[in-house]
């Protein structure tokens, strides 16, 4: 596996996928009840997809 530079998720981006993460979640937490099987499993997946993005990140520039 390559290792990725530190420099290759700069914070801003971190924040966006953080941010990203963050709404996915109080939109589920908001709404749960309101919302259709496949809304929550997409939010899920987003919420999902943002954190390993978050970790791959910090485990490949260790």
């Amino acid at each position: 596996m390559n290792k990725v530079s530190k420099e290759s998720l700069p914070p801003e981006d971190r924040k966006v996928v953080e941010m990203i993460a963050k709404g996915a979640g109080e939109i589920m937490f908001d709404h749960y009840e309101n919302l259709p099987m496949d809304y929550r499993m997409r939010l899920e997946d987003v919420i999902k997809n943002a954190y390993r993005i978050l970790d791959d990140h910090y485990w490949m520039t260790r």
